[in-house]
């Protein structure tokens, strides 16, 4: 099956009004990105999904949920948004941007750490520099 086919029946429980649905679904998303991405490791695998086109729908779907009001769905969030964004870059290996993305890649990793605030200003100034991170990383492809 292709990645979306599994990850799409998650997206209306990540929307949901409900914290427990939500940190599940954040939970499972980040789960099957993770076991994608061991699948896509040539060493442990013989075939993955060569057209990953669903970039941009994994993307508009996990972001809102750096936002939340749970810490650990924000902390979850960054952690499938690091997922995709490295399965995205090791599908372009080939490129030579690659080394430059893969090290852009480990200052989300530190914005994580960020996530902990519950403060509005903190989480608007986040907001901000993920949009900034997500622009200067996907623009250098």
């Amino acid at each position: 099956e292709r990645l979306m086919d599994i990850l799409s029946p998650l997206g209306e429980h990540m929307t949901s009004k409900v914290d427990v649905e939500r940190s599940r679904a954040v939970t499972c998303y980040l789960c099957v990105l993770r076991r994608y991405s061991d699948l896509k490791n040539p060493q442990t695998a013989t075939h993955v999904d060569k057209d990953f086109d669903c970039l941009g729908t994994i993307i508009g779907t996990v972001v809102p949920r750096l936002s939340d009001t749970i810490m650990n769905i924000r902390q979850m969030a960054c952690s499938a948004l690091h997922c995709i964004l490295q399965l995205h870059n090791e599908f372009h290996a080939d490129q030579p941007q690659y080394e430059k993305v893969r090290d852009m890649l480990e200052k989300l990793l530190l914005l994580r750490e960020t996530l902990r605030s519950s403060d509005p200003r903190d989480l608007f100034t986040l907001a901000k520099q993920i949009s900034n991170f997500l622009g200067s990383v996907l623009a250098v492809r």
